[in-house]
């Protein structure tokens, strides 16, 4: 006996998960530096509108990428990199959305699944802002 499935991908390229969702979500964002909870500076990317199109707040939108490491136990959960002698915390590119740290913010910046080029892409980028964070960071 023989099963032959026939599958037709339709147009999903902005699922959630995807290079074209994390492209569309780098477009409408911009990364920013502002304090933390723990009153050091750290790199947020801020989206900047709603799903609706509505421009975002200054305090919405905002998904955690980095700080420098404090003795708070709200580094608990993160990635930790040291860089010319600093240590970061960073955030995970995924994870559980039910870790979260002291503060309540995701340890993870999605929960989605994603695929290879998506996960690739995501960890690439994270890098690259952590890297300029740490530049900006060592020369304050």
């Amino acid at each position: 006996m023989e099963t032959t499935l026939k599958i037709t991908v339709k147009n999903c390229g902005n699922a959630a998960g995807t290079l074209g969702w994390l492209n569309s979500l780098l477009e409408d964002s911009e990364l920013i530096i502002k304090r933390t909870r723990d009153d050091v500076p750290g790199m947020f990317l801020h989206e900047k509108h709603k799903r609706n199109g509505e421009d975002r707040k200054e305090n919405e939108g905002n998904t955690f990428i980095c700080s420098p490491a404090t003795q708070s136990p709200s580094n608990e959960g993160f990635n930790l990199k040291r860089i010319n002698g600093i240590l970061y915390v960073l955030v995970n590119p995924t994870g559980n959305s039910e870790q979260k740290y002291i503060f309540g913010e995701d340890v993870c910046f999605t929960s989605y699944p994603l695929t290879p080029a998506c996960e690739t892409a995501l960890t690439e980028f994270l890098e690259k802002a952590v890297n300029q964070f740490a530049e900006w960071y060592e020369i304050q």
